[in-house]
């Protein structure tokens, strides 16, 4: 990269391994990897640009970095594509029309470095949310960019009906992972059950799972189907459960959090102050692959079990309640795999 960058004229010497070039002018330039924001408390540049700043730790320009450019009266120059109301936004706002500050905002409708069937194309594979950060450069409300007005779902309805129809969502931990287990109420659309567990033994799993189910009447459940869903969709029929698959891929995952986005948006759906989902709801992101892609995913060391338990069920509510007189009609066809899958869940 430092090859390409540079024009050859203006370059004195540079080194691959400490990623350092220095000019003919006698300046130098250092490229660092923000990961370990410690790391950069050593130099003591003129300028500094910082690239990806929504995404960069804020202490990494506050304690680090800024204290060290208004010390030498230097300059910083920081690149970014918004990712919520974060610090980003917060440096962006406060300093957008200061006389000491230049700020530029590029969205694709003014730059036109696509063309408009691009663009279509582009919005047609992205949620609105998505596109309007990434493309439109828009500094969305709330600290997830996925699902918005999380709290306004949140509902307390205390009186349970277990003899009402109700669909359940199953997300199966492995090792570390938790599984949870949530419930919908058809009547009202209101998730009226909730657990999450991590339990080692699968038989006691089943167990749990199994008289919870019982306890609702043995409502249908969706389950994903995959190398670890399969052995267990088995043992959740052999116990008489009426599982729904839900066939994993990409695209069916993305699809599950999008109708779940817009059902949480659009309140279709209620939920109790449960502190872990909520907080799951609120964290959880995307990233948009080098192929243009969605990746929908929880930060690093976070978890996702309280989503994708909740969105499973959700893949089969429709936006308006089922009255009581109207049986809800599922689909449960499902063919195992013809391969060899280890029985073991947790390998």
């Amino acid at each position: 990269m430092l090859d390409t960058v540079f024009d050859p004229q203006i370059v004195k010497k540079k080194n691959q391994t400490d990623l350092s070039i220095e000019l003919i002018n006698g300046s130098w330039i250092y490229l660092y990897g923000a990961d370990k924001p410690d790391y950069l408390r050593g130099p003591n540049p003129r300028g500094v640009v910082l690239d990806e700043f929504s995404v960069l730790k804020p202490v990494i320009w506050t304690e680090i970095v800024a204290p060290i450019v208004y010390s030498n009266k230097g300059w910083a120059f920081f690149c970014f594509t918004p990712k919520g109301q974060n610090h980003a936004w917060k440096l962006w706002l406060s300093q957008k029309d200061s006389p000491d500050w230049e700020s530029s905002f590029l969205p694709v409708s003014k730059s036109r470095l696509l063309t408009e069937s691009d663009t279509t194309n582009i919005k047609k594979s992205l949620p609105e949310s998505a596109f309007a950060q990434e493309f439109e450069c828009e500094f969305l409300t709330g600290e997830g960019v996925v699902f918005r007005r999380v709290t306004e779902a949140i509902k307390n309805i205390p009186e349970v009906h277990p003899e009402h129809p109700h669909i359940f969502g199953l997300d199966l931990g492995r090792k570390l992972d938790f599984t949870v287990l949530t419930g919908f109420d058809r009547t009202n659309n209101h998730m009226d059950f909730f657990d999450r567990f991590s339990i080692i033994d699968w038989d006691l799993q089943v167990q749990r799972i199994v008289h919870t189910l019982r306890s609702f009447n043995n409502p249908p459940v969706v389950v994903e189907a995959n190398n670890i869903g399969d052995p267990i969709i088995e043992d959740l029929r052999r116990a008489n459960v009426k599982v729904i698959p839900f066939i994993s891929s990409l695209q069916s995952k993305n699809n599950l959090i999008k109708k779940l986005s817009i059902f949480i948006e659009n309140k279709y759906i209620s939920y109790p102050d449960i502190p872990e989902l909520i907080e799951e709801l609120n964290s959880f992101g995307y990233e948009i692959t080098k192929s243009g892609n969605t990746k929908y995913s929880a930060p690093e060391g976070c978890h996702d079990d309280c989503v994708i338990g909740t969105g499973l069920a959700v893949t089969q509510l429709s936006d308006k309640p089922i009255p009581l007189s109207i049986a809800p009609i599922y689909n449960f066809d499902w063919t195992p795999p013809e391969k060899t899958i280890t029985l073991d869940p947790y390998f």
